[in-house]
């Protein structure tokens, strides 16, 4: 029944926002406008494939789910990551329940957040693994039960092993890594030198917001490639952060919880 509500709510809104189907529209380019920093667009195009059905339908409901966590709406990027969790991608759905968790915990609710953490880690591989086991031992922790943190920073422990490949290109990024809960990210590039364009361009506008300067970290995105992220200020609070994003001129960023485990 809930996933029944939540594919209507993702339609009706779809229906609402005037977006019609488009046979042109993919789900390369709903994900590419995503990783660009283009979140209203990536939306719409994602509702229009979600809507159209067929066997990209679980992951254009990841991406509204996404995009809607991206700007700070965790009721309905639930609702839209419920949908994405019954892919028949294993992967996919592993990644969905965890940022099931992600919303529960953000929302006071840690013991339902852990088993969602617990459930998707045994399909995730690399990064998101450690992030994973990371992310239920806090949970656990959360929720009173040390025993079970433990178990699980235990496991953070060996799979951030595994990932050290990964976390090697992401210490060599450009800049501290943040210390606050959440970030401000202003776009996600393919090209270094692209990145730190925007980087200095973006520098200047914080500066003028009194926020600080803009850094380069990086990420492998769904394909494998390296993305080079740019990314400004550091905030203990989701609130603090959307805050601090009003004093920049207009510039679209997103609100981007920082990774524990960086």
């Amino acid at each position: 029944m809930y996933r029944s509500l939540a594919s209507s709510v993702i339609l009706t809104v779809a229906l609402l926002t005037g977006c019609q189907p488009h046979s042109t529209v993919s789900i390369d380019t709903a994900s590419q406008q995503y990783e660009n920093g283009s979140i209203s667009l990536a939306k719409r195009d994602a509702q229009r494939i979600y809507e159209r059905g067929g066997s990209d339908a679980p992951e254009a409901a990841w991406l509204i789910g996404l995009c809607d966590y991206r700007h700070g709406r965790t009721t309905a990027a639930r609702a839209a990551f419920e949908l994405a969790a019954d892919s028949s991608d294993p992967v996919l759905s592993a990644r969905a329940k965890a940022m099931i968790g992600q919303t529960l915990l953000e929302d006071g609710q840690p013991a339902a957040a852990a088993v969602q953490f617990e459930h998707a880690w045994p399909e995730l591989h690399g990064e998101d693994r450690s992030r994973c086991a990371q992310h239920a031992a806090t949970a656990w922790s959360r929720a009173g039960r040390p025993d079970l943190a433990q178990q699980w920073q235990d496991r953070t422990t060996a799979t951030r092993a595994s990932a050290a490949d990964v976390a090697a290109n992401r210490s060599s990024s450009t800049g501290p890594a943040p210390t606050g809960s959440f970030t401000l990210q202003a776009g996600a590039y393919k090209q270094a030198d692209g990145a730190r364009r925007a980087q200095d361009q973006m520098t200047r506008v914080a500066a003028r917001a009194g926020i600080g300067p803009a850094n380069i970290r990086t990420r492998t995105d769904r394909h494998g490639r390296t993305l080079y992220l740019v990314q400004i200020g550091s905030f203990d609070t989701r609130q603090q952060a959307i805050s601090a994003s009003r004093g920049l001129g207009g510039h679209e960023v997103m609100i981007v919880t920082v990774d524990p485990s960086s």
